[in-house]
């Protein structure tokens, strides 16, 4: 979880960092499977992203401001999974809710 959380804080934010971040989040699905649910919503979360920006440009406000939901994402989950069963239920239902394109779509 920690080393998905380091990784991103390297990364700019635009389209491939995104696509990485899916295929991370599956391949790390994959390797843990007590995790499953978490790694596909967190990869999830990115493909609506990707899906909402194919094609089109990225600009360099939206990249930024979206990175640092994304970042904020993952460290809130990240911060709150170790707690009640009633915590982890919240942390997936705020991962599968949450629209990294809403401040776009907003605008």
């Amino acid at each position: 979880m920690r080393e998905l959380e380091a990784w991103l804080h390297g990364q700019n934010g635009g389209i491939r960092t995104y696509l990485d971040f899916q295929r991370r989040c599956s391949e790390l699905g994959q390797q843990d499977p007590a995790l499953a649910a978490f790694y596909l919503l967190l990869g999830t979360a990115a493909g609506r992203f990707i899906a909402f920006y194919d094609g089109e440009p990225l600009p360099v406000d939206v990249a930024q401001t979206s990175l640092a939901r994304l970042r904020d994402l993952v460290a809130r989950s990240i911060n709150g999974w170790f707690g009640s069963a009633e915590q982890k239920l919240a942390i997936l239902n705020d991962i599968a809710t949450t629209d990294l394109t809403a401040e776009v779509t907003a605008a």
